[in-house]
């Protein structure tokens, strides 16, 4: 899987919005057991998003990012700031 970009993740985040997701994604994600601070350290996200370009389930993980305001760390291979910019160029889009 290719590494998705803040424009990339702003086209499609009404996809990811309205992506129905299971609940027994969690089990199947490449990142269980591995060292949470990767994922929740800001300084780490770039080798969090290459881990996460592996996963299986990435794009689960990313529709629950969405879904879920506040959501600190790294889900689907974006980090939160990219998640929160992508946010408001889709806003700005969509007026």
């Amino acid at each position: 899987m290719s590494i998705i970009t803040v424009h990339d993740l702003a086209r499609t985040y009404n996809q990811y919005k309205r992506l129905t997701i299971s609940n027994d994604w969690r089990k199947k994600a490449k990142c269980i057991g591995e060292d949470t601070n990767v994922f929740i350290n800001e300084k780490r996200e770039n080798e969090a998003t290459v881990f996460c370009s592996e996963c299986s389930v990435r794009e689960q993980c990313l529709a629950y990012s969405i879904q879920t305001p506040n959501l600190a760390g790294t889900y689907g291979g974006i980090g939160e700031n990219t998640r929160d910019r992508a946010y408001r160029i889709y806003l700005g889009r969509n007026k």
